[in-house]
């Protein structure tokens, strides 16, 4: 469980180093750039709230419209 003292902001800014990082190693920290982060108080208002960890399995670039997807293990269930 998470303690009511952590800091949402160092764990967020970490996070993003290490996929920044990570995304360097592969010449694909561009696709970042344009990353939006939103977060939803919600239930961490009065209690401890979940969290999502997810790895990107693979990379899709379509070159007819030149998207890029990255495809991860999460799931909505």
């Amino acid at each position: 469980m998470l303690g009511a003292d952590l800091e949402p902001s160092l764990v967020l800014a970490e996070a993003l180093r290490v996929a920044r990082a990570s995304a360097r190693d592969v010449q694909a920290e561009h696709l970042l750039d344009r990353v939006t982060i939103l977060l939803e108080p919600g239930r961490s208002i009065i209690a401890d709230a979940g969290l999502v960890l997810t790895t990107v399995r693979n990379i899709k670039q379509r070159p007819e419209t030149e998207d890029v997807w990255l495809l991860t293990d999460a799931a909505i269930t």
